[in-house]
Formats: structure tokens, C-alpha cells, sequence
């Protein structure tokens, strides 16, 4: 018995001693695969040099072409391996070209080349000829200044970032140049890169990071990248991302190149100090294809070298599908001296101003009226105005302290108020909106309240104001100035030093504060004016900064633009504000300019778009002087319209209004009401048309006709 549980003990040590084996020769296995599959080794492939002295940047197009920046000569090579051709751009000599010892060279995915011109403080845009398309920037640190900006990218909807280096900071800009934001980066960023998925990555040396970014400046991680215990980005000087999402680093003192995945982990190390195959002195930037391919610009060779990496099987990227918000500069004309307030209605850009006492229109309709007084259709230093559904024209007369309504031929059909303190006395009036039922709502200023009355000028109510003591409450007001009013009749104020913006239901009931949200109001600002586009979407005018601000119709804020100097994007004294079908008005005041902005808040352009237009007509033609029954009309055609574009998708209501957009409202000659709504094209593109199930009785019919 003792010699058989032996016998046992033994063999069940036997046994595991082979389990014990075979396990650890699989993972052997395991770990050969791994190591096998991901090794990677480097093949020269071509050089090139032509008549380059010190290439500074390289960009790879889509076709082959391969454009070499080069520093020394301020020019753009370009060359064809396939055919073998090299040439030089010639970049022509408008403005203030040449280029001065430009350190970044990007291509846009529709052809255009944008190059950091460090030492001239600014950015160039290029065509693949070499013509100048526009540039921006200039020396200093205010909003879209800079000071060396040392690298530049674009991603693949055309937006713009720029690392400005001895500013700290990564500023943003539309595809036409209009500064939007920037994020700071202490201390200086020495390189910057983006990837398939629309990433920004930041090279800091003097903290041996690499920063990795969304779009919107949110940090998401950082990355260090060590060699044997030894922290090589803190000699680095370049740095690209591949279509897989690995890092390449130039690091400068060994003049090697050095791969490593978004761990940290190093993948391939190669490269040293010479003039031969894989050997490079001051190489100044590195860019990869989808191919594997590397292009380094090995500046004191004088040359591009192109190498090939090999071995890696890991997936790549996915192309960022979300379509960002698209705010860019439109036209620029002249204003009317004096411009206080502008209005969008019916492909008509109304102005008011204060210096000539006028209300004049540009667009469809041409009409100018006023003139200085105090007697009845005269102005005296009139801020605001509106333009109603029913086409009539609500001044605020603020000087003659009074309301007048005009009709839309500049003939006065009334005007009611007076200077006083009273119900239905005015002090200064700085606002006036209307809502959907014809209720006038007067931003009293000076008097600290909201007055309103009916569309015949009868008082009916009044909120805001100040408490007995001279304190604020929580929904009081002080020297309220700019009104908007939104598609639900909810009425927006903002106080006179434009730090505040209180929200107020029709009846005057307060909503809440919509600067309670902190990331509308990040610093010092004065809110001058808003409006709400057909949409609900709401623009905010900052004067003190120059800049747009845009929350959605759901309360998101979505960006800003604009800063304060001379140029595109840039103003002295922003005073008004307003939008239409697509497009941002905003009125400088010292100036004397009017600058248009184009807007697709789902990033998505017209010949993106699908459209709905839908004519309607009222009962009887004098019911569409009535504004509730004209409101009512619009929102039935509006509606229509909507289901129109729905009838292949038919999404639930709630969803159908979220995709489509109101492009535009309007009056038709003939008395109807013109309503246009649009939809992203995508969502019929990608719309997959399932069969019915067929029943038994239509299968049993097919087999019988077979």
C-alpha cells in the first residue's frame, strides 16, 4: 500500500513538471511572436539635394510631390520622385515676401502650403505655385501675434496651429487665418505635430515632455520617451507623429533618430553624426507617410534623406470624423459712420446710426430715413433698433428718451415714452427686441429695468431694476444695454459693463444668469451687444477683446474669434452685431467697416448640405400684419419643410430638429412666407434602405412563378 501512494507521488510530480514545461515553452513562444511582429528595421531608400543650402522642413502631398523648406534661401523646393523632376516654387514677391529663415513648412489636404516665417513674425499661406494667398501675424504678443513662431500644422478640415515659441503658447486660427484661441505651453514649444485623429503633440525640452492635446487646448496626456535611464527629449529638436500614432524624435546632439509608441516605449534607435546613407548633421525635421517612408531634412548636408521603416503591423489611426465648427472671414466693406446697431432680415443688412441719425439698408431692399431732431421720425443719438417679423422698424430714440415704430418704408406709424422715472417713461432707452406676440420689450437704461408693452405702445409690465436700498439681487439690473430675445420668447440682458447676462421668461419671471457657466466668461470682458441666429444659436460681442463668442441652441459653448488690432479677424472698437442665413455682421465703430463671417457650426459646407424651401400663405393677406398669426405661419413651414427632408430617414421629432438647420425666413413679394431648412447630406448617404420581411403568402407566389 506505502509502495503504490509512492509509485503516485511520483508520477504526479512527473506530470507537472510537464505542464511546468510546456506552459513555459508557450510563453517562450508568445513572446517571440510579440518580438518578431514588432521589430523594426531601417532601409535607405533615396536622397536628394538640387540647389539646396540648409533645408529647414519637409511636406509630403498626396501625389509625391515632396516640397523641402529651406531656410538659408527663404524658398520652397519641390520634387517628383516618380518622374524625377525638382524645381523651385518661385514664390512670388507681393507684399512683404521673401520668406526670412522660415522654420515650417505644412500642406493642407486641398493644396495649400502654410509656412512658419519665424523671423518676420507670421504665417504664409501659398498655392503649389508659389503665389501668395494671404498671411497673418505680426511681431508681438497680443492675440494672433507672435514672436518666432516656430512650427506650424493644419488639420484635415484646413484649421491652423501654430507653436509661438517665445510667447509659450499654441494659437489657433481658421483656415482663412482668423484667430479663434490659443492654449499657453510653459516654457517654450520646440515642435509641433498632428495626427489621424486631429491630436495636437508638443515638444517641450525644458521639461522632457512631449504634451499631447485636443483641438480645443485640453491636455490628455504626456509623454516621456528614455533610453537606457536617460530622458531623450530633453535634446530633442523635431518631432512627428505617423499614421499609426508612433513618435519620431530628432535628437540633435547624437544626430540620431529615435521611434517610440505613445508608452514611451522605444521601438527603433538609428542614426549617427556623418555625410553618409542614415547618417546626418543637424537634421532639423523629420516627416513620415503612410507608406513607412521618413523624410529627414538633413540641413548641414544639404540634402533630404528618405528612409524606410519596416515591421511594424500595428492598425492605424482612424481619421477624425467629427466635423469641427467653421468660423471664417466672408468680406469686408465700409460702414456708415457711426454705426451703433446692425440688423439681418430678409437678405437685408440694416444699420443704424448715431452720428448721422439714419437707418439705412444694404441688400435686397434700399431704403435710408431719419435725420436729427427732436420732433416726431427724428433721432437724437439713437443705440439700438429692431426689425420685426411684420418688417416694421423699433428704434430706441435714446437722446429724445422715447420708442418709434416705422414702417418698412421709413414712413413713422407711432412712437411712444417721454423722460421720466414712471411706468412708461424712458431714461436713456440703450435696447429694444420683439417678441413673437407683438410684446415690445424696451431696455430701460438709466432707469435699471426692462419695460414692455403691447404692439400699440401700452404699458404692460416691467422687471429688473435695483432694490430700495441701491443693491443688486440676484435678478436685478443695472443700466441694462444690450437685449436678444430667442425662438421661445425668452428675453437676454446684458448690464452695461457687460459682465453679466440675465435671462428673463416673457412675463419678466428671472431664469438665470447665463455667465454662470465659466467657460463663456474666462476673463476681463464687455458684452456690447448679441443676437440669435434662425437657429437659437446665440453670438456674444465682446468690445474690450474684440472677439465673437458663439454658444449653441442647447447652451454649449462652442468658440470664439477675433481679437483687437487692424486687419481680418481684428477689431478697434466692435459695436455691433448680428446674423443671418449663414454669415456674422460685426460693426467696428472707429473704423467705419462692416466684416462678414462665414459659420457652419456642424462643419459641414452648403455643398455639403440638402435643402427644403417651403412657401405658405395665411388665411387672408391682412392677417400677416397680425405677428402671432405670421409666427404660427412660419412655424407650420418651417415643420413642412422638415418633414420633407425626413421622409427617408424619419427620425423621431425630437432627433429631426436637432440634424436640420432654418437657413432662412422670409416675406415673399406676394405676401407668403418663404421658409429654407437644410440637412447634413451624410445622413442620407450613409442611410441603408432595408427590404420588408416578405410574408409567407409573397414567398409561396415566388416559388409558384418559378
Amino acid at each position: 500500500m506505502k509502495v503504490k501512494l509512492y509509485k503516485n507521488k511520483i508520477q504526479r510530480l512527473i506530470f507537472q513538471r510537464q505542464v511546468c514545461a510546456i506552459l513555459t515553452a508557450f510563453v517562450t513562444f508568445l513572446f517571440f511572436l510579440q518580438t518578431a511582429f514588432s521589430y523594426e528595421k531601417v532601409k535607405f531608400v533615396d536622397e536628394f539635394r538640387w540647389q539646396m543650402q540648409q533645408p529647414t522642413d519637409v511636406a509630403i502631398s498626396p501625389n509625391g510631390n515632396i516640397f523641402v523648406l529651406d531656410e538659408a534661401l527663404g524658398q520652397i523646393f519641390v520634387y517628383n520622385a516618380k518622374e524625377g523632376v525638382s524645381a523651385s516654387l518661385g514664390l512670388q514677391r507681393q507684399g512683404e515676401l521673401p520668406l526670412i529663415r522660415p522654420k515650417s513648412l505644412t500642406l493642407s489636404h486641398d493644396g495649400k502650403l502654410a509656412v512658419a516665417d519665424t523671423d518676420n513674425h507670421r504665417i504664409v499661406i501659398l498655392d503649389l505655385k508659389g503665389n501668395l494667398l494671404f498671411k497673418f501675424g505680426e511681431s508681438g504678443s497680443a492675440s494672433g501675434q507672435f514672436r518666432r513662431p516656430i512650427s506650424v500644422v493644419m488639420d484635415q478640415t484646413g484649421f491652423i496651429y501654430v507653436a509661438d515659441q517665445e510667447n509659450n503658447r499654441i494659437q489657433i486660427f481658421s483656415p482663412k487665418g482668423i484667430f479663434l484661441n490659443f492654449f499657453s505651453v510653459d516654457p517654450q514649444p520646440a515642435a509641433l505635430t498632428i495626427d489621424r485623429e486631429g491630436y495636437l503633440y508638443v515638444l517641450v525640452p525644458a521639461i522632457g515632455k512631449i504634451l499631447k492635446y485636443d483641438t480645443y487646448g485640453n491636455k490628455q496626456k504626456e509623454i516621456i520617451c528614455s533610453v537606457n535611464g536617460r530622458n531623450v527629449i530633453e535634446k530633442a529638436t523635431s518631432l512627428n507623429v505617423d499614421y499609426r500614432g508612433d513618435l519620431y524624435i530628432i535628437e540633435g546632439i547624437e544626430n540620431s533618430i529615435k521611434k517610440f509608441d505613445q508608452s514611451g516605449e522605444l521601438l527603433i534607435s538609428f542614426g549617427s553624426y556623418g555625410s553618409g546613407r542614415g547618417q546626418f548633421a543637424n537634421p532639423q525635421a523629420i516627416r513620415s507617410d503612410r507608406s513607412g517612408k521618413i523624410y529627414i531634412a538633413d540641413k548641414d548636408n544639404n540634402r533630404v534623406q528618405v528612409l524606410r521603416i519596416l515591421g511594424n503591423t500595428k492598425e492605424p489611426l482612424a481619421v477624425k470624423n467629427k466635423r469641427d465648427l467653421i468660423v471664417d472671414f466672408y468680406s469686408e466693406a465700409d460702414g456708415y459712420n457711426g454705426a451703433a446697431d446692425l440688423f439681418h432680415h430678409n437678405d437685408t443688412i440694416y444699420i443704424l446710426s448715431d452720428q448721422h441719425s439714419k437707418v439705412i439698408s444694404k441688400g435686397r431692399k434700399r431704403i435710408e430715413f431719419g435725420s436729427s431732431g427732436i420732433e416726431p421720425g427724428e433721432f437724437n443719438n439713437p443705440q439700438a433698433f429692431f426689425v420685426g417679423w411684420d418688417n416694421n422698424v423699433y428704434v430706441a430714440n435714446t437722446g429724445n428718451h422715447c420708442i418709434q415704430i416705422f414702417h418698412e418704408d421709413g414712413i413713422l406709424e407711432y412712437q411712444f415714452g417721454r423722460e421720466g422715472e414712471k411706468t412708461g417713461e424712458f431714461n436713456a432707452p440703450n435696447g429694444v427686441v420683439v417678441n413673437s406676440k407683438g410684446i415690445i420689450f424696451v431696455a430701460d437704461t438709466n432707469n435699471n429695468r426692462i419695460q414692455f408693452f403691447n404692439n400699440d405702445g401700452i404699458f404692460l409690465g416691467v422687471f429688473g431694476g435695483v432694490d430700495s436700498d441701491g443693491q443688486q439681487s440676484a435678478s436685478s439690473l443695472r443700466y441694462p444695454k444690450a437685449i436678444a430675445i430667442d425662438s421661445q420668447d425668452r428675453i437676454f440682458v446684458a448690464d452695461s459693463d457687460g459682465t453679466r447676462i440675465m435671462v428673463f421668461n416673457s412675463n419678466g419671471e428671472f431664469l438665470g444668469k447665463l455667465n454662470e457657466f465659466k467657460e463663456f466668461f474666462i476673463q476681463r470682458e464687455k458684452i456690447v451687444d448679441m443676437f440669435f441666429d434662425e437657429n437659437d444659436n446665440l453670438f456674444l460681442l465682446d468690445a474690450f477683446n474684440g472677439r465673437i463668442k458663439i454658444i449653441n441652441r442647447y447652451g454649449k459653448y462652442e468658440t470664439s474669434f477675433g481679437a483687437q488690432g487692424v486687419g481680418r479677424g481684428y477689431f478697434q472698437n466692435a459695436s455691433s452685431i448680428t446674423v443671418g442665413e449663414g454669415k456674422i455682421y460685426v460693426s467696428d465703430y472707429d473704423m467705419n467697416k462692416i466684416q462678414t463671417f462665414r459659420y457652419f457650426l456642424d462643419g459641414l459646407e452648403n455643398g455639403e448640405r440638402i435643402f427644403s424651401t417651403k412657401m405658405m400663405e395665411c388665411a387672408e393677406d391682412e392677417e400677416l400684419n397680425n405677428i402671432a398669426v405670421y409666427t404660427e405661419v412660419i412655424k407650420k413651414a418651417i415643420w413642412e419643410a422638415q418633414m420633407e427632408l425626413n421622409k427617408d430617414l424619419k427620425l423621431p421629432a425630437n432627433q429631426l430638429k436637432k440634424v436640420t438647420k432654418i437657413e432662412s425666413v422670409e416675406k415673399a413679394n406676394n405676401g407668403q412666407v418663404k421658409v429654407t431648412v437644410s440637412m447634413p447630406r451624410y445622413l442620407l448617404d450613409n442611410l441603408i434602405v432595408k427590404e420588408a420581411p416578405k410574408t409567407k403568402k409573397v414567398m409561396h407566389e415566388e416559388n409558384a412563378n418559378q
